[in-house]
């Protein structure tokens, strides 16, 4: 029976150990103190080295031949700064590498008769060449356009005055934008982009070194052996640990915070003051309201659960300090690169993006940092990441129950050699399929995706699902288990199946549409993206359907049935039985066609193929099914786009149709529900 008092028992022994390790006193106080003042200072102290470097700079223009006009222009404006004029006829790469070396700053290109054709009332060109990507550059040639401007508008006003006219005829309005942002709002605006990355980011920090030194630094001292006797269930453990990283990664947030409230106020006055910064006050003030560090603080509460129950949990499988920090360096980069959003213009938070754990929370700190954002979708955030903390939370419990996880024996290189030994253990085998998993999908990514640019879509797509997905998993299953269609589950299913099958395939294409549909309204993908995707998947000719039916429904009924239903899943379902592989497998299905917008259908169907395949007993039924769901995406994207597949105008098939869907649509659930059925599960597939 789980105790609180003893969980919080051990909590207190967690923490007193903890705050006396330097690493750890380093990492969550002393850092988050300086970090914020060491940046402000050093940042605007580059910021103003910079801007002094260029002003202080000489500005040197290349004009392509002498201009008395131009070059009374060009010195009337930089009169104040420092400006060298020189002649040269320069091609673009002899412009370009000038800038690089720093010889010349900006190109001046003008025709030979310039002055004759402003005097006859022709226009002509002056074109400023220059390289955005050198800072000096750039300045220089807004300098220089700004000085032939003036000279312009100067000829303007002459020409006007010449002719008796009323200068207004030619300039009637002036159009001039006026900012109405207050000081505050520019300061936040500006905070918005960069808090929310270090706040999640030393959050994350706070979690990392803590949840590896309760568990895995704990099993290298030899002590959670001693911990295990002591008359405590593993659970109690567990939540005593997870409360003391969860209260070490929100003291950590603590001292952010103040850190940055400091900053903001003191710090960034005494940057001010500076001659440099002088007048930024007057449009940019850098203040946080003690109501926003609060929000921000309480809103930080659920995201710090689960950062530290992911922790917790990933760093238990680890034997040492040193393989705790190989597992969970991955882990700190998923932490650290979502927040990356706040950076990017136009995201914000919606229903959409609040549904997405660690992203709902940098736009929520975003929206709180520039004072733009709303109650409900702050809720709806902390509620999203609440129920996410608590499923990783579970999770953790789930691993610390387990002695397979708790004492994990070691496993070198030596055990991925399949050929040493006569028979494989089951941890041999899931290394072996995630670095085949791994090792396909980083080849997908990286060829497929270039051969499906050198060659036409369809070509690149049969030669992805031959060469990248059907002969890896051949090789693969060859090598490991030898009897490739015995492993695979290559055997003559009864038509009762084959039928199965059909209806499976059809009722589930239902329900995914419907699926894709619902997730429609909160996320969807680009409209040109569909576009493209619609176009891909529709034949304009009978021969120009059989073509597409093979490549988009036959070969990847072959090819990623052989690879998933074939070569992955029977080791999944060894290690974690019926259900659970059919859903890391259908998860696993999901990522494996890269597209964040097709995760979950893609997922579905890869959990119900997996059934299929384990209550069957052949992977034939799968590959039929998956064909059909296919099969009838490119039959409905074709329908109508030419007389071949257009129905006669005069039957209306409409009301047969929708009733037919729904019925296939409500005996979906029915159909899994049959499959997932586990009493009489074989002992292998």
């Amino acid at each position: 029976m789980f105790r609180i008092d003893r969980a919080l028992k051990i909590f207190r022994q967690e923490i007193s150990y903890m705050l006396r390790d330097k690493t750890t006193l380093i990492m969550m106080v002393i850092l988050p103190i300086i970090v914020y003042p060491l940046f402000s200072f050093v940042s605007a102290y580059m910021m103003m080295k910079s801007t002094s470097e260029i002003r202080k700079s000489t500005t040197k223009i290349v004009m392509c031949r002498p201009n008395k006009s131009l070059e009374g222009a060009i010195g009337k404006y930089f009169v104040k700064s420092k400006a060298e004029i020189i002649y040269a006829a320069l091609s673009t790469d002899e412009i370009r590498a000038g800038i690089i070396s720093g010889k010349y700053s900006v190109y001046l290109d003008f025709p030979e008769n310039f002055d004759s054709a402003i005097a006859s009332g022709s226009t002509c060109s002056v074109i400023v060449k220059y390289d955005r990507s050198n800072e000096k550059s750039g300045f220089a040639s807004v300098e220089t356009v700004n000085a032939i401007n003036e000279y312009k508008d100067g000829l303007v006003s002459r020409n006007i005055s010449g002719t008796g006219l009323n200068p207004s005829l030619f300039d009637p309005f002036d159009v001039a934008g006026k900012n109405i942002a207050t000081s505050v709002q520019m300061g936040g605006s500006l905070l918005a982009k960069v808090l929310p990355i270090m706040i999640i980011m030393f959050a994350t920090l706070g979690s990392f070194y803590p949840a590896i030194d309760v568990t895995a630094m704990e099993k290298e001292r030899g002590t959670l052996e001693t911990l295990l006797l002591a008359p405590v269930t593993n659970l109690e453990i567990m939540f005593g640990k997870f409360l003391a990283v969860f209260s070490l990664t929100m003291f950590s947030i603590m001292l952010n915070l103040i850190s940055i409230a400091l900053t903001a106020t003191h710090g960034i006055l005494l940057i001010k003051s500076s001659a440099a910064f002088s007048r930024v006050g007057d449009f940019i003030n850098f203040s946080i309201t003690p109501f926003t560090i609060v929000a921000i603080f309480i809103f930080m509460i659920p995201a710090a659960c689960l950062m530290s129950a992911i922790m917790l949990q990933v760093a238990i499988f680890a034997r040492n300090f040193k393989e705790a920090q190989n597992y969970m360096t991955p882990i700190l980069l998923i932490f650290m690169l979502p927040p990356m959003v706040s950076m990017l213009p136009g995201y914000e938070l919606t229903t959409a993006t609040a549904m997405i754990p660690i992203i709902n929370l940098t736009l929520l700190l975003k929206g709180m940092l520039a004072g733009n954002y709303s109650v409900y979708l702050a809720l709806v955030t902390f509620a999203v990441n609440l129920a996410f903390s608590a499923a990783a939370l579970f999770m953790a419990a789930t691993a610390f129950s387990s002695e397979a996880v708790l004492f994990r024996p070691s496993e070198d290189l030596d055990s991925l050699c399949f050929w040493r030994f006569p028979s494989l253990k089951i941890s041999q085998e899931m290394s072996l399929i995630t670095l085949f998993f791994v090792f396909n999908m980083a080849l997908l990514y990286f060829a497929g995706s270039f051969l499906q640019t050198i060659f036409p879509i369809k070509t690149g797509l049969l030669l992805t699902e031959i060469l990248l997905i059907l002969i890896p998993s051949i090789i693969f299953v060859k090598s490991v288990y030898g009897n490739f269609l015995g492993y695979i589950g290559f055997r003559l299913p009864s038509a009762g199946n084959l039928f199965y099958s059909v209806v499976i395939g059809t009722s589930g294409f239902v329900f995914t549409v419907a699926i894709t549909a619902l997730m429609s309204h909160f996320v969807s993908p680009p409209e040109d993206m569909m576009k493209e995707l619609q176009k891909s998947l529709t034949a304009g000719s009978a021969g120009e359907f059989f073509v597409l039916a093979v490549i988009t429904a036959v070969l990847p009924g072959i090819c990623e049935e052989i690879m998933f239903r074939g070569a992955i899943l029977p080791v999944l379902y060894k290690k974690y039985g019926r259900i659970a592989s059919c859903a890391l497998c259908g998860l696993l299905f999901g990522l494996f066609h890269l597209s964040p917008f097709r995760i979950l259908p893609t997922a579905i169907i890869g959990f119900y193929l997996s059934l299929l395949r384990i209550h069957t007993g052949s992977i034939i039924p799968s590959m039929l099914c998956h064909f059909t769901n296919n099969f009838i995406i490119i039959f409905v994207s074709s329908i109508g786009e030419n007389p071949f597949f257009s129905r006669p105008e005069s039957v209306n098939a409409t009301l047969p149709v929708a009733l037919a869907a729904s019925l296939l649509f409500m005996a979906f659930p029915f159909i899994v529900s049959r499959m997932m059925k586990t009493e009489n599960d074989p002992p292998t597939i």
